[in-house]
């Protein structure tokens, strides 16, 4: 502890006589001198006697209007003063009773504010946890400090104009990076400019054409979830189930049938034209579904990359990693 800290025994002793209750010389003039009985006395018959002036002055009255029952008031309230100062008394008496007691059953426990060593060795210890604190804290504003220059060095806007400006080059190239994609739809997830988000728009637009182009089977003509009739020999083939099994890193797409059935596709990116009733997926792993239909329903898959525009609903059932993003 620093010398500055500490207390004499003559002041301790100066403070002890100067300021706890009884031992001031009492003064009648100096009522900070008094008992706390009579502070509370003096308090409640000063504060009676000028309640009753102004409400005398107030009601034009004069001082001796209903003087008894006043006097009686005003002896009242100085003796509830009283207790309550002899109360507070009664409250430190008991106190200082118990601190005392309590020094002279544990001496050892106030004996440290005596011993010089014990007082050095605790400012050096001190002194070495200030110095390791302050080092933390140079640590952490450098690590910030360095955080703050890289992620000025490039915004999220200028990220994702690289990203955009690559993904064009990819599709001129013809080759599409499915892990840019997916990063390009995040950005549109969480993105709140609107400008950007129609750009992200058309550019994602453009890349499903370019995986239509791409695949094999009938062109794309659009559709819609209107009935529409049609012939005998059509409902023969529309109402039998496409199933596909077993399939690893393929790219299916233009299956137009009423049930449409997916059992152990890995790998894979599926593209789908309209289907007039459902999609069924089983034990597939690591695949983007395009797909329109009246229903999906998805068991015991997982990781699976989910563009869906439905009427109906996407029923899951013992799958996980699960991602779902607006059919485009």
């Amino acid at each position: 502890m620093a010398d500055s800290t500490r207390v004499s025994e003559k002041e301790l002793e100066r403070r002890e006589g100067f300021i706890r209750a009884g031992h001031r010389e009492r003064h009648l003039i100096d009522p900070f001198t008094w008992s706390y009985p009579w502070k509370g006395a003096g308090a409640m018959l000063g504060i009676s006697v000028a309640a009753l002036y102004l409400q005398n002055r107030w009601n034009k009255k004069p001082y001796y209007y209903a003087i008894v029952p006043r006097l009686i008031l005003v002896g009242a309230a100085t003796a509830v003063g009283y207790a309550a100062g002899a109360l507070r008394e009664k409250h430190y008496q008991t106190r200082d009773a118990v601190i005392e007691h309590y020094m002279q059953l544990h001496p050892e426990d106030f004996d440290h504010f005596n011993d010089q060593k014990k007082m050095e060795n605790r400012d050096k210890i001190l002194m070495d946890r200030k110095d390791r604190l302050l080092a933390k804290l140079e640590q952490r504003n450098e690590e910030r400090k360095g955080l703050n220059e890289e992620g000025s060095s490039k915004s999220d806007g200028e990220q994702i104009e690289e990203l955009m400006t690559e993904i064009k080059k990819d599709l001129d190239s013809k080759k599409v990076d499915s892990q840019k994609i997916d990063r390009l739809q995040e950005y549109l997830a969480f993105s709140t400019n609107n400008r950007q988000s129609k750009a992200i728009q058309n550019l994602l637009e453009d890349v499903r054409k370019h995986k239509l182009a791409q695949s094999s089977g009938p062109k794309f003509k659009g559709f819609s979830f209107s009935k529409s009739q049609t012939t005998a020999a059509s409902k023969t083939v529309t109402e039998t189930s496409a199933p596909i099994e077993n399939k690893t890193t393929v790219s299916l797409s233009a299956v137009s049938e009423n049930v449409i059935e997916g059992l152990n596709v890995r790998n894979s990116t599926l593209l789908f034209l309209r289907c007039d009733r459902s999609l069924l997926i089983h034990n597939c792993d690591n695949v983007h579904i395009y797909v329109a239909a009246q229903q999906v329903r998805i068991h015991t898959s997982q990781n699976l990359h989910l563009h869906v525009a439905t009427r109906g609903a996407v029923i899951l059932e013992d799958s996980t990693k699960v991602f779902m993003y607006p059919y485009r």
